[in-house]
C-alpha cells in the first residue's frame, strides 16, 4: 500500500503465478494418475517406494501450504465479523468485550475443523459451494456494480461507448449466471451419484504411474 500505483503490476504478477501453478498442478496431477486422481491430490501420493520420502516432503508442504492460507483467509473473515461483534459486547458494558472477539474467533476455528472432520465427503460439497459463490463474485457482482457505480459517467459517454460498455457487462454476469447453473448442476448430479450407488471406494495411482515409479 506504501506504492498504491504499483498494485495493478503486482496483482497481475500475483494471478499469473498463482493461474500458472494451478494449472500445472491439474495438467500433471492428470498426467501421473488419469481419471483415477482425488479431489485432493495429495491424496493420490503412496507413501511406500523408493520415492516415498519425496511424497512425504510434499505431503508437508501441502500441509503448510493450508495452515498458511488458513489464516490469512481467516484474518479476512475476522476483520469484517468481528468489529460488529465486539460493537454489540460494548453496547451490552461489558467488562472485556474483547474476550467475546477472542472466544468469536475460537469457536469459528473449532466449526470449521468440525465441519471438516464430520462432513463425509467434503471434496463433493466443497464444489457446490464454490459454483455457487465464485460465479456470482467473480463475473456477476463486479460487471452490476460497476454499472450502478459509473451509470451517471456512462449517461455522459457516446452512445456506441455506453452501449459497449453495457453490452459487455451484461455478457459477463450472464456467463457468471449460465456458469453457476451448470457447476451447480454438475456438484448436485455427483452428489446424488455418489450416495446414490455408495461407491466409498478410494482412486489409487493410474498404472503409469505405478510403473514409473517403480521404475525410478
Amino acid at each position: 500500500m506504501k506504492h498504491p500505483k504499483a498494485f495493478p503490476r503486482v496483482f497481475l504478477s500475483a494471478m499469473s503465478v498463482v493461474i500458472t501453478g494451478t494449472v500445472m498442478t491439474a495438467v500433471f496431477g492428470y498426467m501421473a494418475f488419469g481419471e483415477n486422481v482425488q479431489a485432493v491430490l495429495s491424496l493420490n501420493l503412496p507413501l511406500s517406494g523408493s520415492l516415498s520420502w519425496i511424497y512425504t516432503i510434499a505431503l508437508l508442504l501441502f500441509v503448510y501450504a493450508t495452515y498458511v492460507t488458513f489464516v490469512i483467509e481467516f484474518y479476512i473473515l475476522m476483520t469484517i465479523v468481528e468489529p460488529p461483534v465486539i460493537a454489540w459486547a460494548t453496547n451490552l458494558q461489558l467488562r472485556k468485550p474483547n474476550v467475546v472477539g477472542y472466544v468469536l474467533r475460537v469457536g469459528t476455528v473449532i466449526l470449521i475443523a468440525s465441519a471438516t472432520i464430520l462432513i463425509p465427503q467434503l471434496n463433493l460439497i466443497v464444489p457446490l459451494g464454490g459454483s455457487l459463490g465464485s460465479g456470482v463474485l467473480a463475473f456477476v457482482f463486479p460487471p452490476i456494480i460497476y454499472l450502478l457505480t459509473f451509470r451517471s459517467q456512462l449517461a455522459k459517454r457516446p452512445r456506441a461507448v455506453c452501449v459497449s460498455v453495457i453490452f459487455l457487462c451484461v455478457s459477463l454476469a450472464a456467463f457468471g449466471v449460465i456458469s453457476s447453473v451448470v457447476g451447480v448442476y454438475m456438484s448436485v448430479k455427483q452428489i446424488v451419484e455418489f450416495y446414490s450407488h455408495g461407491s466409498g471406494a478410494m482412486p489409487t495411482a493410474s498404472p503409469n504411474f505405478v510403473h514409473w515409479n517403480n521404475t525410478v
